[in-house]
């Protein structure tokens, strides 16, 4: 009996540090690569604040944030550095051609929201390549993992897809973790980079109210996040449900 509840015990230290780890490398795979490419796209629309501050990078430890990776470890729940951008700098000319153009608004959109694209595109590709794999059943397995943080493990699709090699399992509950995080962090990260573009248009229009703006873009999205947080569970695994449908269709899996 002893041995039993050892041996369970040993199970699920083993199971929880599997999960915590890959938690890990998807946070640092998924932020850097965001964080990274928000950085090159600020610069590419003229503004090089984020590349001065450090975050035109793909080393990880340049776009992690320390509480966000202490809120992954204890919740599985995490977010990035937040990437710089300064409004002013993004105009709508075309510099190397001396041209003006009224191209100023798109350019700042794809300068702001360039990291919340890159974090849906990977949730989206990670839908595919799951349906692939394992056939649209598995969305509502992910569905019933999403819902109870207890059942955030390699085993749990295990228990339920027995054909499939442990390779197969594991390569399975990675692209769940990738897109499900990706999908909080790209939710969060539309919410706060709203809230910034929009100020910093306003701070452009004020000038004397700048400084109260950028209080309100610190306060704002950090007001809207707490609103948000009983819910975002739902939206997640709504988001995987509906998506991942609409990707299978796709992908002809389902009439």
């Amino acid at each position: 009996m002893i041995n039993g509840k050892a041996a369970m015990i040993t199970l699920k230290c083993v199971e929880f540090t599997v999960s915590l780890i890959t938690f890990l490398l998807v946070y640092f795979f998924s932020t850097t690569l965001a964080g990274f490419f928000r950085a090159l796209v600020a610069k590419k629309m003229g503004d090089d604040t984020a590349q001065q501050a450090g975050f035109l990078t793909l080393n990880p430890f340049a776009h992690v944030d320390l509480l966000g990776l202490a809120f992954l470890c204890l919740t599985y729940f995490g977010w990035s550095k937040f990437v710089p951008i300064n409004s002013h700098n993004i105009d709508g000319s075309i510099r190397s051609l001396g041209i003006k153009t009224g191209w100023r608004i798109p350019k700042l959109l794809c300068a702001y929201f360039s990291d919340s694209f890159v974090y849906f595109f990977i949730a989206f590709s990670s839908l595919i390549f799951l349906i692939l794999l394992f056939g649209p059943e598995i969305l509502f397995v992910a569905a019933s993992m999403l819902s109870c943080p207890g059942r955030m493990s390699h085993l749990f699709i295990a228990r339920t897809f027995h054909d499939h090699a442990s390779l197969t399992i594991v390569i399975g509950f990675i692209l769940i973790v990738l897109a499900s995080l990706c999908i909080i962090i790209g939710i969060l990260d539309s919410i706060i980079n709203s809230c910034h573009l929009g100020l910093a248009l306003l701070a452009e229009r004020s000038p004397e109210s700048a400084m109260h703006y950028g209080y309100i873009a610190i306060l704002a999205p950090i007001i809207l996040i707490l609103c948000c947080a009983g819910k975002l569970r739902l939206i997640v695994t709504a988001l995987m449900l509906y998506g991942g449908w609409f990707v299978a269709r796709l992908l002809g899996l389902v009439g």
